[in-house]
């Protein structure tokens, strides 16, 4: 809304208008998603990719305007305000104070307001770089400099307890680069063996880092977790193989997922926790696997054009030269956060991400000169159509999710309480609203169903969680419904299916391939 009363005032010639120099990828970006449909099966999970990339990059237009160095500081400042709010909530989470009843424990890992440790860990890597460098800012224009110092502070003692390994490496990745820009730039001229000192240091840092990652993954290359992140990788690089050049449609990795897995995990003799992912836990394989190849060059693209022009204006600006190298270093650390986890889809994270890209062009480029002439006057109806347009989108789009994730709730709360009839209810209500991310939702409608006993109309529900999202376990009990509705030809075809995904019980995966054994035999 704030994007579009901004267009407005800019129509109305009310305000100077600054090219913003990452147009032309963003442009590409968008396009690349519009592009994956050619392969995608429901349109409504596009539109939903493209108006949040849409929203991105609007933010970032809306941001890219702002020229004034006292507005910027107020802006950082907010942010630090709900970081250090939500850092102090953290540290309650983390010695066992938590004042609301969450649904997930973290075992003292503090999530704060962001709901999971590794998504907090992803704003506080973000924030920690810029805080820094407005706190040596501060302390170099003899200012107060305490509030960004602390707040800094408190997302890294966050960080840590977080224990979130792919954060923690990402960030002291960046602060090696952003540190060693800022040196190049202030002492190049006064100590020409500073340089070549701090390459070696980093060099041994960068060693050390290689050796202790090496260590790690010997250690624990039977561990669990890391066997299922690299599974989850090399799953997304089988769907890059088939579909390189349009991918499989945006937020459509979901629905394939399951397809492209059961070479690998037979390749990896691995046991899955579960039979089908949303994300794959690496930003830039799953941008290729869902948009192809333009989707993953414009991605890149975006940052690449930023850190050519941002690295430009630290030579330029020097009175800036902190406050940059700080967006530099957070930028940096949003990327080397993408190989380990999903930033991109986690709001906080890529709003704050994107808003750094608009608020750093004041550094790269001329601020616009003030138009003179006369502006026109308020245009009405542009006003009326923005908020119509505004309305529109809001109780089309958002409220049906936010009221469809009330129903889930209130069918959660039935379907655990054994209450199955009104979990019933709401499910069906939740479905009826949001249709396209219900995959979970019809499948537990289809549970709560199977337990009163209705197999026909669990069936139909399975086969819609299905069709939304592959899972062993939903063709597992598809099978299981056709073979008591007497259709043994169909439960073969679809145990059959739930055996070749896989199921992530290891003894259910056993016993269907027992149950199909003796059931073909005897058909």
């Amino acid at each position: 809304m704030g994007s579009w009363l901004w267009i407005i005032r800019l129509l109305e010639n009310k305000i100077p208008f600054q090219k913003p120099s990452l147009l032309i990828p963003l442009t590409l970006f968008l396009s690349s998603v519009i592009l994956s449909a050619k392969n995608a099966l429901y349109p409504a999970l596009i539109f939903d990719y493209f108006l949040w990339t849409l929203a991105l990059s609007l933010l970032y237009l809306l941001s890219s305007q702002i020229n004034n160095q006292k507005f910027k500081e107020n802006l950082f400042f907010t942010i630090a305000l709900a970081t250090a709010i939500s850092g102090i909530y953290g540290a309650f989470q983390h010695f066992g104070f938590d004042f609301v009843p969450w649904t997930k424990k973290w075992d003292a890992r503090p999530g704060s307001t962001f709901g999971n440790p590794n998504f907090a860990a992803g704003w506080w890597i973000l924030t920690a770089p810029i805080f820094l460098a407005l706190s040596l800012k501060q302390m170099q224009e003899k200012r107060s400099y305490l509030f960004f110092s602390l707040t800094a502070l408190i997302g890294l003692l966050n960080l840590y307890w977080s224990r979130t390994k792919g954060a923690s490496l990402a960030l002291v990745l960046s602060l090696i680069f952003g540190i060693g820009f800022y040196l190049y730039y202030v002492k190049k001229e006064k100590n020409k063996f500073l340089m070549p000192a701090y390459f070696l240091i980093c060099i041994l840092i960068l060693s050390g880092l290689s050796l202790w990652i090496s260590q790690e993954w010997k250690k624990r290359m039977q561990d669990q977790s890391l066997r299922e992140r690299i599974f989850k990788w090399e799953t997304a690089k089988e769907i890059v193989k088939a579909n390189p050049v349009f991918g499989v449609g945006a937020n459509h990795l979901k629905v394939h997922f399951a397809h492209y897995q059961a070479e690998v995990k037979k390749r990896m003799r691995i046991q899955l926790i579960s039979t089908s992912e949303s994300n794959v836990h690496n930003e830039f394989l799953q941008i290729w696997a869902e948009l192809g190849i333009l989707g993953l060059f414009s991605f890149l693209l975006i940052f690449i054009q930023w850190f050519w022009k941002m690295i430009k204006s630290l030579n330029n600006q020097k009175e800036k030269l902190l406050e940059n190298t700080g967006l530099l270093t957070s930028i940096l650390s949003f990327l080397f956060y993408s190989l380990t986890n999903f930033p991109f889809h986690h709001v906080p994270t890529a709003c704050l991400s994107f808003f750094i890209l608009g608020i750093s062009e004041s550094a790269i480029n001329e601020p616009p000169l003030i138009k003179t002439e006369k502006t026109i006057s308020k245009n009405i109806f542009l006003r009326i159509s923005g908020i119509f347009l505004f309305g529109l989108l809001f109780i089309k789009w958002i409220l049906p999710a936010f009221k469809a994730d009330l129903f889930r709730l209130k069918a959660e709360n039935a379907f655990l309480s054994k209450d199955f009839e009104t979990a019933v209810q709401f499910y069906k209500k939740a479905i009826r609203l949001d249709f396209y991310h219900s995959e979970r939702t019809a499948y537990t409608l289809a549970e709560s169903l199977r337990a009163q006993g209705k197999i026909k109309e669990a069936l139909e529900a399975y086969q819609i969680s299905a069709a939304l999202r592959n899972y062993g376990e939903v063709y597992n009990n598809i099978g299981n419904c056709y073979y008591l509705l007497h259709n043994k030809n169909a439960a073969i075809e679809n145990w059959k299916k739930a055996i070749q995904l896989g199921l992530p019980d290891e003894n259910a995966q056993k016993q269907a391939e027992e149950n199909l054994k003796i059931i073909i035999e005897n058909n």
